[in-house]
């Protein structure tokens, strides 16, 4: 049993980081909503629900589900009807997931075009806040950044139906992940650092944006 968990570096550096995802994306949902008009709220995330809603559809071509329909601005959210996918078990997990590869390749862009001005290293603390005193504060690039890293944080989540449409796939593919890394056949340290090189940016980033939001609905509350 040590062995198995020795070897699975990988499978618990991914669930670790998709927990956090989870929890972040959830509590800065339930915060802004709570802040702000809830009209306003909507408007506010709708790029982000796009980004979310049409992941599933680019996932549903990839695994040869049929659409049917997608939408974006219904008052409960958006949402993407499909067929089942011609690829068997994964091919649900892949449709259920989509809006997290989707949200992190938007991430990446948005990085790249503003050529990264929210460039925070967590070696230390004093790294930390040396970063943060090196943002260029003054340029408009960091406030379009940090509001699309709220969208995408708060639409990143898959939803319940989302999970509950893929629980069994996703089971079968995280046995299959581990027992790959168990014989060898995946290098499961190396993909652990490029999923911490790739995950970590957005989720220092996001995890200021709700410790920023905090204080505003304490504040709320209060009056």
């Amino acid at each position: 049993m040590n062995e198995l968990w020795a070897s699975t570096v990988f499978l618990r550096t991914f669930l670790i980081l998709l927990g956090m995802i989870l929890v972040i994306s959830y509590y800065s949902m339930k915060l802004w909503v709570d802040l702000l008009p809830f009209t306003f709220f909507r408007i506010l995330i709708t790029p982000g629900i796009a980004i979310h809603e049409y992941s599933h559809a680019i996932a549903c071509l990839l695994t040869g589900a049929p659409v049917s329909s997608i939408t974006i601005f219904d008052k409960d959210g958006g949402s993407v009807v499909h067929g089942n996918p011609k690829i068997k078990i994964i091919g649900p997990v892949i449709i259920a997931m989509a809006p997290i590869a989707g949200a992190l390749l938007i991430f990446s862009l948005m990085g790249f075009l503003l050529n990264y001005p929210f460039n925070i290293k967590v070696n230390s603390f004093e790294s930390f806040f040396k970063s943060l005193g090196n943002v260029p504060w003054t340029k408009w690039q960091v406030y379009l950044y940090l509001y699309a890293c709220i969208n995408l944080m708060m639409t990143i989540a898959p939803s319940k139906q989302d999970l509950k449409n893929c629980q069994w796939g996703l089971i079968g593919t995280f046995i299959i992940i581990c027992l790959l890394e168990y014989t060898k056949i995946l290098n499961g340290q190396a993909l652990a650092n490029k999923s911490i090189e790739f995950y970590v940016p957005f989720l220092i980033i996001s995890m200021l944006c709700l410790l920023i939001t905090v204080p505003f609905c304490l504040i709320k509350k209060s009056k």
